[in-house]
């Protein structure tokens, strides 16, 4: 039961990042910069903090 529910997660995660990849790709024709495009980046810090 409880590694069905675990499938079921990382299928329905995969789907729901799957999609926006493939939209990503028919506009920008690249893979690079995909993770900036959902929002997911390093931060930049000043130095000295």
């Amino acid at each position: 039961m409880l590694v069905q529910e675990i499938v079921n997660t990382i299928s329905q995660l995969l789907l729901a990042t799957l999609i926006p990849f493939i939209v990503y790709l028919a506009k920008h024709k690249t893979n690079k910069g995909f993770l900036e495009y959902v929002g997911l980046y390093n931060i930049n810090r000043r130095k000295g903090e």
